[in-house]
This record gives C-alpha cells, sequence and structure tokens, in this order.
C-alpha cells in the first residue's frame, strides 16, 4: 500500500469515528390510533393497569402512567385520586416480547495488486578508458493496489418487540346507564436492539404525543431522535 493510499484510509477512518462519536440515536415508532379525543363532560380520569396482576401502586406503572399523564394534560385531561371522582377510565398496558435473531449478508471489498509501474533508469555513462565497464542499470518497479473482487459476509443481530396499548372508556356511562362506551385506543409499538422498557417507554410515547386519542386511519410510522423536546418535556 502507498503512502498516499495509506493517509486517505487512516483519514476516512478518523472521519467515520468522528461522526460516530457525535450520531444522535433514532427511535422509529408505529402508533395505530382510533377514537376520538372529543367529550362532552370534564375529562377527568384515573389510569389503571390492564393486566389485573399489577396493581396501581405498581412503581414502574406509576412511571409509564407519570409520562402519560404529561401527555394527557395538554389534551385537557385532568387525573384525579378516585374513580367517584372520574369521568374517564385509562387503562394501560404495556410489555417487551421474545428476542428475534436476524441475519443480514453484506459484500467487504478484497484489495491486492492489481498492475506494476516500471520507472526506467538512465543508461550508465560509457566506462572511462582503462576502467571495467560498471553494471547494466536496472529499471524500477513498484506494485499498484486495488480492489480485485469481493467476498459476502455475514452479521447477526437481535431486536425487541416493544409495545404499549393506551384505552379510555366512559366511566360517567357506565356509572349512569351501565353501558360501557369506548372512547379511544392507542396502540404504541417499536422495534430495537433494546429489552429495557424503561429506557424506550419515553421515546415511545413522545413519538405517539400528537396521536393518542386521535384517529389516525391507519397505523403510521414516526421516528425521533433521543434529543426531541417532546422527549424532554416527559422525563
Amino acid at each position: 500500500m502507498t503512502k498516499t493510499t495509506l493517509s486517505i484510509c487512516v483519514a476516512l477512518v478518523a472521519i467515520v469515528l468522528a461522526s460516530s462519536c457525535t450520531t444522535t440515536k433514532n427511535f422509529r415508532v408505529q402508533i395505530d390510533s382510533i377514537g376520538s379525543n372529543v367529550y362532552s363532560a370534564e375529562k377527568t380520569y384515573i389510569a389503571v393497569p390492564t393486566d389485573q396482576d399489577v396493581g396501581t401502586d405498581d412503581l414502574r406503572f406509576r412511571e409509564y402512567a407519570g409520562y402519560l399523564q404529561k401527555i394527557l394534560a395538554e389534551k385537557g385531561y385532568r387525573e384525579v385520586a378516585s374513580s367517584e371522582e372520574a369521568n374517564i377510565i385509562v387503562y394501560m398496558t404495556y410489555g417487551v416480547g421474545d428476542p428475534e435473531t436476524h441475519t443480514y449478508a453484506y459484500s467487504v471489498p478484497i484489495y491486492g495488486q492489481i498492475g506494476v509501474t516500471i520507472t526506467p533508469s538512465h543508461p550508465a555513462p560509457p566506462p572511462s578508458p582503462g576502467t571495467p565497464p560498471s553494471r547494466p542499470p536496472f529499471q524500477h518497479y513498484s506494485p499498484i493496489y486495488g480492489i480485485i473482487g469481493s467476498k459476502t459476509e455475514y452479521q447477526n443481530y437481535t431486536t425487541y418487540f416493544r409495545y404499549c396499548k393506551i384505552e379510555a372508556f366512559d366511566l360517567k356511562s357506565l356509572r349512569e346507564n351501565n353501558q360501557e362506551r369506548q372512547l379511544w385506543s392507542t396502540i404504541i409499538t417499536s422495534r430495537g436492539s433494546s429489552d429495557d422498557l424503561r429506557y424506550a417507554m419515553p421515546y415511545m410515547l413522545a413519538a405517539a404525543k400528537d396521536y393518542i386519542g386521535v384517529n389516525t386511519g391507519t397505523k403510521i410510522e414516526v421516528t425521533i431522535n433521543e434529543k426531541d423536546p417532546k422527549v424532554t418535556m416527559l422525563k
């Protein structure tokens, strides 16, 4: 490898390393929401876990419900302490699926000698009278390196399916008319390399902030980065 080629490779590695240190991580989140945020009565609510085995005083639930409380407050909802004060009941469930292993293939170039350059030498001066002839001059050969082919390599990686489902029901209607009426339902999902739901949940809810309690019409995808103000607002 020539000095010029080596210098270029070193510069490229330095650029890649520098850019990787400043890259902001992005999260891709899928949201499927149906229903309406419109409600005629005061939007007072209580939040409870959908899973009956999880209590309302569960620390993880309270942490996630705290994120949700900040989002719903901007939509005109007010969390209250008891069902007697609430007109709406909000159910929340969440979890992480089993690890899924994926394999992807990529091409790697193979470097080798692709040729040679010949530098002609200058002819030697004629020998002086009475001196033996000098050794004939030799040409200088320099190899040229480049891509001579490619090979396929394989890499495995693991992802986790993460989800959160939030549903709102008209508690006032249930109390007065014994009719359970669903107001809206929002399903939030994402896939990523981490199975830490506490780490992922703020980003999932922040990405879904504008769509919770509204009708998206279909499943949509939102990309949010870790420095988004919506995330900062929840933490």
